[in-house]
């Protein structure tokens, strides 16, 4: 084989590796979403998205009870559940959470830094894909 030749074959193999290693570290971002969107999916896409400002309010309204918190005053109207209560089940689910989400994401990465280090097609698949909820784990 000549050098041009070699040079190709190499380049072709690197090409490859870097493909396996793009579909494995696919394959463990499904296996985070197969944990994390059942529970994520509870809870509507909407609410979803004011997770953030509800702990933050909800953060604040604990901190100090004279903190503007114009959500929960929204959903303490609409519920009839106490400022308090709201804001102190709020974080106990965004513990709860962050705990879980945490745990899962963390192992995902791992295993991503794993693929990406391997050296050959054979480490790569080596690798096994295998996430888990911390145990007592409770969105």
């Amino acid at each position: 084989m000549d050098d041009e030749s070699y040079s190709e074959f190499f380049v072709d193999r690197l090409e490859e590796l870097e493909s396996i290693k793009a579909a494995r570290a696919a394959e463990v971002a499904a296996a985070s979403d197969a944990i994390l969107l059942p529970m994520a999916s509870r809870y509507g896409v909407m609410e979803r998205q004011t997770w953030d400002t509800q702990a933050q309010e909800a953060a604040a309204y604990l901190a100090d009870a004279q903190a503007p918190t114009p959500m929960l005053d929204a959903m303490t109207t609409a519920s009839g559940v106490t400022k308090t209560v709201l804001a102190q089940r709020i974080m106990v689910k965004r513990l709860s959470w962050s705990t879980v989400s945490g745990a899962v994401i963390g192992q995902a990465g791992k295993l991503v830094d794993r693929i990406y280090a391997a050296m050959s097609v054979d480490e790569v698949l080596a690798v096994p894909i295998n996430i888990t909820l911390p145990k007592d784990s409770r969105p």
